[in-house]
């Protein structure tokens, strides 16, 4: 049995590489559940999921289970590289164009 120290070290060790990724870090944007941001919603499934399964004490995939329940609703938003346009004339302070994300729900 893990004690609950080991076990947040364990989770963060899986979690943080995929929670720190810039497209899955636009998942904070928007709000699921009343006011909790899809990534915290998401982090909050994969570590209850990671709990109940050590706490169950059944064999199981760590990581996949920690994965799937951090993208689990990253579906829902479709993130696609974007290229604006700034019509305006001066280009001293405006760059013509900029580059960036665009995220629209499904």
């Amino acid at each position: 049995m893990l004690d609950d120290k080991l076990k947040q070290q364990i989770f963060l060790e899986i979690a943080m590489p995929i929670c720190t990724r810039e497209k899955v870090m636009l998942m904070h944007k928007f709000v699921q559940h009343g006011k909790t941001s899809c990534l915290e919603h998401s982090i909050a499934v994969a570590y209850n999921s990671f709990l109940m399964a050590e706490a169950m004490g059944t064999e199981y995939d760590r990581e996949s289970l920690i994965r799937g329940g951090l993208l689990h609703d990253y579906f829902l938003y479709k993130i696609v590289f974007v290229k604006y346009t700034n019509r305006t004339t001066s280009t001293a302070n405006n760059p013509s164009t900029r580059s960036g994300f665009e995220i629209q729900p499904t």
